[in-house]
């Protein structure tokens, strides 16, 4: 059984983070500046602690890396390969996650990119719309809606290109407010039927 080696508790200056172990790397913690074979566009102080296998002449290491002035870690295993990709490791910060950003935007979760899903679930704490199907509902009539459309341009209650822009959408709210426009239609075409039906009964 290979003996664990012990690590250094006090602090060293190592800059290249690929060394192999018969270059002279070894396990323990680490100060780096302008550090070498460290994370993408690493530059000025950075922390480094290595743990590596006993034999010096492989590079099997396991290593963390984090700039002083910031909470982003990143993590990787070299597995002999000095050039091996790191991984950065998602953090919580004051309650909060960005995946490919450091700004959350005030959000618990922030991602600078696409997303796939094979299923998302929105609870919702508003109402679902099926109150306009309630007797006491007011249906908008076709012409106040034709007249909010040519002052305003977009839907009543449906927020125009602009704010979207600018805010984005919220998925449960606008899920919300798109079935309240279809149920709203769905009873101006039952509406339209029973005239036209009325209409055919009168020939």
């Amino acid at each position: 059984m290979a003996a664990i080696l012990p690590l250094s508790l006090t602090a060293q200056s190592r800059n290249d983070a690929g060394l192999q172990g018969n270059a002279g790397a070894t396990s323990g913690f680490f100060d780096a500046y302008n550090p070498i074979n460290y994370p993408a566009g690493a530059t000025g102080w950075w922390h480094f602690l290595d743990v590596r296998h006993s034999n010096g002449n492989n590079n099997l290491a396991m290593q963390f890396a984090g700039s002083f002035y910031d909470q982003q870690l990143f993590f990787r295993k070299t597995i002999d390969n000095p050039s091996t990709a790191w991984s950065k490791v998602l953090l919580e910060i004051d309650g909060k996650v960005g995946i490919g950003t450091t700004d959350t935007k005030g959000y618990k979760l922030a991602v600078a990119g696409n997303v796939i899903a094979e299923s998302i679930k929105v609870q919702l704490s508003t109402a679902w719309p099926d109150y306009v199907f309630a007797k006491s509902y007011k249906l908008p009539a076709l012409a106040e809606t034709e007249k909010f459309i040519n002052e305003n341009g977009h839907l009543p209650g449906i927020p125009m290109a602009s704010e979207v822009k600018s805010n984005g959408i919220d998925l449960g709210e606008m899920n919300a407010k798109l079935l309240q426009k279809i149920e709203e239609l769905t009873l101006h075409l039952i509406r339209q039927q029973k005239e036209i039906d009325q209409l055919k009964k009168g020939k």
